[in-house]
């Protein structure tokens, strides 16, 4: 277990698993965490229907959140159990990279994007380098 953070994939699938519970989205006095975000979506779209509209279902894409923290685990499980994560920590990386660019190309606001959604672009990056390297201790 003493070796479990001397490879870059384990750090960086804990610091995404913490940034999951950190605010993705904040408008200042109100924040929203990565795992309150479809419910918070759910919320938005049926006060939207409420209101008359009619085209405010959520698109089936946005349970994709869940596989953030699912496969940060996983990465750290298949590593404590002595597997080589490499090609998930490569998948993950890049998918969590996609979702970010396709935030900012859908008309996304940088503005309200809180810590945690920093954090978990920083870690996907992070995932996509890490098999390339190990952490050096003397």
């Amino acid at each position: 277990m003493k070796d479990f953070f001397k490879k870059w994939e384990n750090v960086f699938s804990l610091v995404l698993l913490i940034s999951f519970f950190l605010p993705w989205v904040d408008f200042g006095i109100v924040s929203i965490p990565g795992y309150k975000i479809v419910s918070v979506g759910q919320g938005l779209s049926d006060l939207a229907s409420a209101f008359g509209n009619e085209n405010t279902s959520l698109p089936p894409s946005i349970y994709l959140v869940y596989l953030i923290p699912l496969l940060s685990l996983l990465i750290m499980y298949m590593s404590y159990k002595g597997q080589k994560p490499k090609l998930l920590s490569v998948f993950t990386g890049i998918f969590i990279v996609l979702a970010f660019f396709y935030y900012l190309l859908a008309g996304g606001d940088l503005g309200y994007v809180g810590i945690g959604a920093y954090l978990t672009f920083i870690a996907g990056v992070g995932l996509i380098l890490s098999p390339f390297h190990n952490i050096k201790t003397e």
